[in-house]
């Protein structure tokens, strides 16, 4: 791509973590000059909106919206779902077909959007899971389950992989499995806190108190990153199961003597709340803040979705991830990922925070470099260069 161009970014918006990669994306994009529309809905538009407030935006959000249930896992919820979720992938094709006759982008770069193709634009779809994990009940529906997701991959010109080929990678099956389209590259592993803009030193400024502990009262909103914070607890994902963890994370932080910050993952005007001396909980952070507070803290709890294990790993944390109950892809990273060595796992009836915190304290992460040591960074940059 060597002229600049109108590129329209849509991510799904089922919780915050596609959204929050794509902050990598699009920082490259604007970066390189060219002209960036945002575009999607709920928490996820907000995050995007946050970073990047000088960007033209619009509206398209999922017409369906997923709540988790209480009683059936995740996948059969999401199975349950398929009949109306292949109508939102056919509803979003013309619905994008309706916004490149209106906004005329040159490339549509979608993530985990299997609708947002066009015949008259270059699309890119974002994905990480070309494989899908199924019970081992069901197992043998894995590979008529990766052809049908090879037929809706083949619809775009470029399919991008946000992991590093080779032994050193993330996703293992989820993407490495079967043999990859051939429209699809590995990009490397991104984050919004690879970003090395002025935005993360004005956050500094902003929200830093003089005091080396907590500064400002309970109502006031700064973040403390003058000194190390023992524990970094990240809340997020669907609900119920998003305020399920929360509700069994407060059962315990008030007896903790360390250390420890909360955040609920509730994009929205910054509200600080201190529990007790040690224990302050914040609805959401940007990225440059929340970013200060991941350098600051020691260690991390949180879930083992795909976009907080690519921040983690960048960010070097010794953290202890926890999947989301019935949801297979989390389930199968946490195993994988802790089986490497590179973070501790529990599931969620098992958490007990002052264990875990012990347990962190005496852990060493396996994090190893990709081959060719080449970064994230870079493989994107070829990627969007291939445009």
């Amino acid at each position: 791509m060597h002229s600049n161009k109108k590129i329209l970014v849509c991510p799904l918006d089922w919780g915050l973590g596609h959204a929050a990669r794509d902050v990598a994306i699009v920082k490259q994009l604007t970066d390189l000059g060219h002209e960036v529309i945002l575009a999607g809905g709920g928490g996820a538009m907000k995050l995007l909106v946050e970073e990047f407030p000088e960007l033209e935006t619009v509206r398209f959000g999922s017409l369906i919206r997923i709540r988790y249930s209480r009683k059936l896992p995740a996948w059969m919820k999401i199975t349950l779902l398929s009949p109306l979720l292949l109508y939102e992938v056919y509803a979003e094709h013309l619905r994008l077909a309706r916004l490149v006759r209106k906004l005329r982008p040159d490339v549509v770069i979608s993530d985990n959007r299997y609708g947002l193709w066009n015949q008259n634009v270059t699309c890119v779809l974002v994905t990480h899971q070309l494989s899908i994990r199924l019970p081992k009940f069901a197992s043998f529906l894995e590979l008529p389950a990766f052809l049908a997701m090879r037929t809706f991959i083949s619809q775009f010109d470029h399919c991008w992989i946000p992991d590093f080929p080779g032994k050193a990678n993330l996703s293992g099956d989820l993407s490495h499995r079967f043999p990859l389209p051939g429209n699809a590259v590995f990009i490397g592993a991104i984050s919004r806190f690879t970003r090395s803009d002025s935005k993360f030193a004005e956050s500094n400024s902003n929200y830093a108190g003089s005091d080396s502990r907590f500064s400002g009262s309970g109502q006031g909103n700064s973040i403390p990153t003058a000194s190390p914070v023992d524990l970094l607890i990240l809340l997020s994902g669907p609900e119920p199961q998003r305020s399920r963890l929360q509700k069994i994370v407060l059962k315990q932080v008030f007896s903790l003597k360390a250390r420890c910050i909360i955040l609920q993952g509730l994009p929205g005007k910054l509200q600080r709340t201190d529990l007790t001396s040690t224990v302050t909980m914040y609805n959401h952070l940007p990225s440059g803040e929340l970013r200060q507070l991941l350098l600051a803290s020691e260690h991390v709890i949180c879930r083992s979705g795909y976009t907080s294990i690519m921040d983690l790993t960048i960010m070097k944390k010794k953290a202890l991830i926890i999947p989301t109950p019935g949801q297979t892809e989390q389930e199968y990273l946490a195993g994988y990922l802790g089986g490497k060595g590179l973070f501790k796992t529990c599931s969620q009836d098992e958490l007990n925070i002052e264990s875990a915190l012990k347990d962190l304290r005496q852990f060493e992460a396996d994090f190893n470099q990709p081959e060719g040591n080449i970064s994230g960074e870079d493989l994107l940059g070829a990627a969007i260069k291939a445009l």
